[in-house]
């Protein structure tokens, strides 16, 4: 195994005004600064979309305006700046993270539709989720996309997939000039976790090769990063049904999309899964659960993953203070992204009150 680099050091970033009433749920790393989106609380209560920035990962600046139209749940950074979605089907873009612009969408306004992802494949930005169409008694999961070639007007496109579609699709990301997505495809009564490949977002190939669904014991993808070299997913293990033990972390790798390899872990994880994945200073950092603390796990090539020595100091909150029963706090760590300051991990914090503060995490390499 390739050697691996000095071991990222996470350490929480101060609390400062930008934090206060709001939660940031997804991050995104540019070439000068970082880009989160959440929600934040008004004066007068009221809960609305809200973005932050900030260029070195530690000192953060909230907008003076919302998002228009609703509360981003996804961001990505692109070439034409930075590109948020949220709840049904809408899009934002902003040139560098501080004001931003709500797009125009043609939608189909006989279903509920809902964008899970959105990458870059050529001159198009290519969006992915899932419409719930009911049939009879039934509630059927059609695939949807949608393209547009600036993050301004988005214009819903009907997939073809190389099987009838039927299930969940959790996110999409590029790779060689393709993209890959993933989530459960129905198959007779069962729903085994399958990754979807394109060339050109329109026609899409259903694989999953090496993805286990035994007797309903399924894995499942829950992240995958196209850099490096190869693609590289992370999830978790065979569920074992209703209840515990929890499944263990899981990861991938994939020279196609279609066909998956299972990586080593050393030590082997507990219960848990990983949510997170990111390229970031030469090698894949994996961020997910262990029990309720995060974890971390880094790898040179993704097929052999080391469990870091140092994670966010998440999920126990109150504990110390004897915290006994009914409702403690807890932090929550909602995503990860690499930037020009190194990784960056963002969350909130949750109080017995109700009110939510940001938190955010910042990792330092030793020696940089």
């Amino acid at each position: 195994m390739p050697t691996s680099p000095a071991e990222p050091r996470w350490e929480r970033v101060p609390d400062q005004q930008a934090f206060v009433d709001s939660s940031m749920v997804a991050v995104a790393g540019g070439p000068d600064r970082y880009v989160a989106v959440g929600w934040a609380r008004l004066a007068d209560d009221q809960g609305v979309g809200m973005t932050w920035t900030s260029t070195d990962g530690v000192a953060w600046r909230r907008a003076s305006a919302p998002l228009a139209g609703g509360d981003a749940v996804g961001v990505i950074h692109d070439r034409v700046g930075y590109v948020a979605w949220g709840g049904g089907v809408v899009f934002w873009t902003s040139p560098d993270g501080e004001s931003w612009s709500r797009a125009s969408v043609t939608a189909d306004p006989g279903s509920d539709e809902r964008v899970t992802g959105v990458a870059r494949l050529g001159n198009d930005l290519i969006a992915v989720g899932i419409a719930e169409i009911a049939s009879g008694n039934d509630v059927v999961h059609e695939f949807r996309t949608w393209t547009s070639p600036d993050g301004l007007a988005w214009k819903s496109v009907s997939p073809v997939t190389s099987i009838p579609w039927d299930g969940s699709v959790d996110g999409v990301t590029a790779s060689k000039g393709a993209l890959v997505a993933w989530g459960y495809a129905r198959v007779g009564d069962q729903f085994p976790p399958v990754s979807l490949r394109s060339t050109d977002g329109r026609q899409w190939e259903v694989g999953g090769t090496g993805l286990k669904n035994e007797a309903y014991q399924r894995e499942g993808i829950i992240d995958i990063v196209g850099e490096g070299g190869h693609l590289v997913a992370v999830g978790h293990g065979p569920e074992r049904g209703a209840g515990p033990p929890p499944p263990p972390s899981a990861a991938w790798t994939s020279a196609d999309g279609l066909t998956w390899t299972p990586a080593q872990f050393r030590p082997e994880p507990s219960g848990g899964w990983l949510l997170h994945v990111a390229w970031w200073d030469g090698e894949y950092v994996a961020l997910g659960l262990s029990g309720i603390d995060p974890v971390v796990w880094r790898s040179v090539d993704g097929t052999i993953w080391m469990q870091s020595e140092s994670a966010p100091d998440a999920g126990r909150d109150g504990e110390a203070e004897g915290c006994v029963g009914g409702r403690c706090p807890f932090t929550v760590v909602n995503d990860l992204a690499g930037g020009p300051a190194g990784l960056v991990a963002v969350g909130g914090n949750h109080s017995t009150s109700g009110h939510e503060e940001t938190v955010v995490w910042i990792a330092a390499t030793d020696g940089h």
